[in-house]
């Protein structure tokens, strides 16, 4: 039979497991954050250069 200690350490294995994969998905989210915004400048500066090589 388990005891109540043994449960409650079980309990706190996965609570703190749990919270280190919410870390990692914080961390995951913003480095798609941080790319999409990449993406969108280099994206600017590509149409910036076709305008000012073919606007004028």
């Amino acid at each position: 039979m388990t005891s109540q200690s043994e449960l409650i350490l079980e309990q706190t294995k996965l609570a703190n497991f749990l919270s280190a994969i919410d870390e990692k998905i914080v961390l995951v989210s913003n480095q798609i954050q941080d790319t999409q915004e990449y993406k969108k400048a280099l994206l600017q500066q590509i149409f910036l250069k076709k305008y000012n090589k073919f606007g004028k």
